[in-house]
């Protein structure tokens, strides 16, 4: 399970925060399907597609994890098999873009012991 910094999602530099929270889902993933790319999400209890312009991927490596197909789902770290059709499961959601509240907190505690032994050692140990 990823973060959500390290999911796969959508970004505009020109948005703020709350914004940029609208395009996005704690719940989706990215798809191929018959040479366009699509999101797919779950909101008010049922799984919405919306098709996407284009990816970009800025300096991340992808493994391709498949045969040549029409159809594959994208995900963080490489691109995997998917069964053609509109017909995306919570369950490959979690397997291939996945939030975990567990790694979100990782990586928030990690931030924030960084931020504070950096203020420790500046302003209680320098003294």
């Amino acid at each position: 399970m990823y973060s959500w910094r390290e999911q796969m999602r959508r970004t505009k530099s020109y948005l703020r925060g709350r914004e940029k929270k609208k395009l996005n889902s704690p719940r989706q993933v990215l798809f191929y399907e018959k040479g366009r790319v699509y999101r797919a999400y779950f909101a008010s209890g049922k799984m919405n597609y919306e098709e996407l312009a284009y990816l970009h991927f800025p300096k991340r490596q992808m493994r391709q994890n498949f045969c040549q197909s029409e159809s594959y789902f994208i995900g963080k770290d490489g691109f995997y098999a998917k069964e053609p059709g509109f017909n995306v499961t919570m369950g490959e959601i979690k397997r291939y873009n996945g939030f975990s509240l567990l790694g979100e907190a990782r990586v928030k505690l990690a931030y924030w012991t960084f931020i504070w032994s950096r203020r420790y050692h500046k302003y209680v140990l320098k003294r």
